[in-house]
């Protein structure tokens, strides 16, 4: 595996890092982030559990950060760089092309590298690089409000975000919506959040 993950590595050098460096990204390991203030983007390339000696499976997920939502919703620290999985909105690959099976990418022996290069490129070019086309929290707060179900996370760090940019009307709205649909320990969680923000429950 070794010689095959330092070979991927020079591929993904290649084919993703000029391409995410020129939106104005910082790289740690196999992680990006771009700060833009008040959101920031985050974009990774995950190895898959399943890897072994003779191939490499790997995906793509990329995420919008929010470090004051973040940072109200753990009530830790924000982290000084962060990842796909600190974000409010997370997606992966699959879901930017829009196809019902996980989308992982192989490499091996009998993958040729040129064909793997150019798929990589296609993707980044095609699916990766126009998601990150949020760049405002107003278009985040659109982008959240139109018609996409989330998670218990995600709206709650929505909530946050609302409450913090006066949407007070639908942070209140939005929080009992979830408050009444939430169970007996999420609900205490939820208690402490409002308590934070000055929302009722």
């Amino acid at each position: 595996m070794a010689n095959l993950q330092k070979e991927l590595d020079q591929i993904i050098k290649d084919a993703i890092t000029p391409l995410i460096k020129t939106k104005g990204f910082k790289k740690q390991g196999r992680n990006f982030f771009k700060d833009l203030g008040k959101i920031g983007w985050c974009f990774n390339i995950q190895s898959s559990l399943y890897s072994h000696q003779e191939n490499v499976n790997f995906t793509f997920n990329v995420g919008i950060f929010v470090p004051s939502a973040y940072e109200i919703y753990y009530n830790e620290p924000i982290p000084k760089f962060p990842k796909e999985y600190h974000c409010i909105v997370r997606k992966r690959i699959s879901e930017l092309k829009d196809v019902s099976k996980e989308a992982w990418y192989s490499y091996n022996e009998n993958v040729i590298s040129d064909k793997l290069f150019k798929q990589l490129k296609a993707d980044m070019e095609g699916y990766i690089l126009p998601f990150f086309n949020i760049d405002t929290i107003d278009e985040l707060i659109n982008f959240m409000l139109d018609g996409e179900r989330w998670g218990p996370q995600g709206k709650a760090m929505l909530i946050i975000i609302l409450k913090q940019n006066g949407f007070e009307q639908k942070a209140q709205t939005l929080f009992d919506e979830q408050f009444q649909y939430s169970n007996e320990q999420y609900k205490e969680y939820l208690k402490g959040l409002a308590n934070r923000i000055g929302l009722a429950y």
